[in-house]
């Protein structure tokens, strides 16, 4: 296989797994700050909210910079249906009444 091929067949996976990204994070978890920091300022304070937006923005950025699918390790992991870590199997007991 040439260096050529690799590469070509690099770019289509590429194509199927890319995310849409907006300021060097994902557009979902982007929209996600925005639609949180704006009602804050408005609600609380243009401070707050502002103070938030900059240090969401600023963490979502550092989180994604060389993984743009990092938040998505941890929505799986939420979602997912055990939700602790198990060491082996539990022991049945065994109830004697007398």
């Amino acid at each position: 296989m040439t260096d050529q091929n690799l590469q070509d067949r690099a770019r289509d996976v590429t194509v199927l797994s890319g995310t849409e990204m907006m300021l060097g994070m994902p557009l979902q978890v982007f929209m996600l700050v925005l639609i949180v920091a704006l009602p804050t300022a408005f609600l609380v304070s243009w401070m707050v909210g502002g103070a938030f937006g900059l240090i969401g923005f600023y963490a979502m950025y550092q989180i994604h910079k060389n993984d743009p699918q990092a938040s998505q390790v941890w929505v799986d992991r939420i979602r997912s249906q055990v939700r602790c870590w198990r060491s082996g199997h539990k022991r049945a007991r065994n109830i004697v009444l007398l």
